[in-house]
C-alpha cells in the first residue's frame, strides 16, 4: 500500500519518464510533420526558438481573479454578496459612501470572494490598494465554521426561504 505522497511521486516519475517522452506520431507539428517529436522535444524547441521569459505573477493576482461584485457599502452592516452579509475594519473609512467608480458600475465598489470558499470576502483599499478579508458576519467565534461554498449557500438560502424566515 502507498501512501499520498509516494503515489504522487510514482505519478509524477512516470510522466516524465513515459509520458512526456512519447512519439507525437500523427499530432506532430505542422512544420515539421516527419520528424520525431514528444513534448519533451517541443519544449526545448521553443525554448531555443523564444528563450525563457519567466515572469512570477504578484501575490495580488490570486485576488484580481477572483469573481467581482459591485456593491454599496451599508453604513451598518457592510456589504452584501449573494445573500451574505460581509463585514471588516477596512470598510469603516468607507461605510455609506459611493466609489468614485465612473462607467456601468458607477459609485459601486468591488469586492471579491472565493466561490469555493464563502467564509470571506475581499476589498481593496482605493487609497492603499492593500487587499483586506471581510468576513461572513454569520460566521461564529473563533472561526469554527468549516469552508463552504457557492452550492451550499444556495441550498441553505433555499431553506431559510422556504421556512419564511
Amino acid at each position: 500500500m502507498l501512501t499520498i505522497d509516494e503515489m504522487e511521486h510514482l505519478i509524477a516519475t512516470w510522466i516524465v519518464a513515459v509520458w512526456q517522452r512519447r512519439r507525437l506520431g500523427e499530432y506532430a507539428p505542422s512544420w515539421d510533420p516527419g520528424g520525431d517529436h514528444s513534448p519533451n522535444t517541443l519544449f526545448a524547441a521553443s525554448f531555443a526558438q523564444a528563450g525563457l521569459a519567466m515572469g512570477i505573477p504578484s501575490p495580488e493576482l490570486f485576488y484580481e481573479l477572483l469573481p467581482a461584485h459591485y456593491v454599496g457599502i451599508d453604513a451598518r452592516r457592510g456589504v452584501k454578496i449573494r445573500d451574505l452579509w460581509y463585514d471588516g475594519p477596512a470598510l469603516a473609512d468607507y461605510r455609506g459612501q459611493r466609489s468614485t467608480r465612473g462607467g456601468q458600475h458607477k459609485g459601486k465598489w468591488v469586492i471579491r470572494r472565493d466561490p469555493r470558499d464563502r467564509r470571506r470576502a475581499f476589498f481593496q483599499d482605493p487609497l492603499t490598494h492593500y487587499w483586506h478579508p471581510l468576513e461572513w458576519t454569520g460566521l461564529p467565534p473563533d472561526g469554527q465554521a468549516p469552508a463552504f461554498g457557492d452550492a451550499r449557500v444556495r441550498e441553505l438560502m433555499a431553506k431559510v426561504r422556504a421556512s419564511g424566515m
